[in-house]
């Protein structure tokens, strides 16, 4: 699991060597720059701390709404459930 470009390069080397070895990663640590954790300040950390269940409520629920509009358009397109 990378954290680290310093990873990708240990994989690269890795790889250079002849070893079978694959890498995988989480999207925040592809677009947190130090610019954006900057802004993490411990009052925002707190703040999102506290309304952490309102926020994924509201995920959850834009997600369900999501999923629910790509089902019917996947199934209007191949007649798939009918």
């Amino acid at each position: 699991h990378m954290t680290t470009s310093e990873g990708v390069e240990m994989i690269a080397r890795a790889r250079a060597e002849g070893l079978d070895i694959i890498a995988e990663t989480c999207t925040h640590y592809l677009v947190f720059t130090d610019a954006i954790l900057a802004r993490f300040t411990p009052e925002r950390v707190q703040e999102l701390q506290t309304h952490q269940a309102e926020y994924i409520a509201k995920i959850l629920k834009a997600l369900k709404s999501f999923m629910a509009g790509w089902m019917s358009l996947w199934q209007n397109s191949t007649g798939a459930g009918r």
